[in-house]
């Protein structure tokens, strides 16, 4: 089995929605790095996200998800092809201390001092002739 998307629509009760899978490329990217359980959920939700907008890709190329920050994680990377192959890391402290009141909206509190940057592209393969 693959990584795969399914979109699905109930049209009698206005609903849309998708169910995303991956496959053994989650264990793969898990193996052998220790992350912290916040880290590893925020690498999951990525990959879902990625997934989600790696499968909209018109084009033969790939979707580079990048998110960086400063302590106690400093990257979040998420690549992605038109087949849905998927790949991905993190850059982050051994320990990360989650509070009640954060665990909902982020794992970590966010310091109003540091500058948080989303970085988000798509590399397209183009033939010349």
């Amino acid at each position: 089995m693959s990584n795969y998307v399914q979109r699905f629509l109930l049209e009698d009760l206005d609903i849309r929605g998708a169910i995303v899978h991956l496959d053994s490329v989650w264990q793969e990217m898990l193996f052998g790095r220790s992350y912290p359980q916040p880290v590893t959920q925020l690498l999951g939700e990525m990959s879902a996200i990625t997934l989600l907008l790696g499968e909209n890709l018109k084009q033969t190329g790939r979707l580079i998800i990048q998110l960086t920050g400063s302590d106690p994680i400093s990257l979040l990377l998420m690549d992605c092809t038109e087949s849905l192959h998927l790949r991905g890391m993190a850059k982050c402290e051994q320990t990360i201390k989650v509070t009640i009141s954060s665990r909902f909206t982020w794992p970590w509190p966010l310091n109003p001092y540091t500058r948080y940057a989303i970085n988000a592209g798509i590399i397209s393969k183009h033939r010349t002739t």
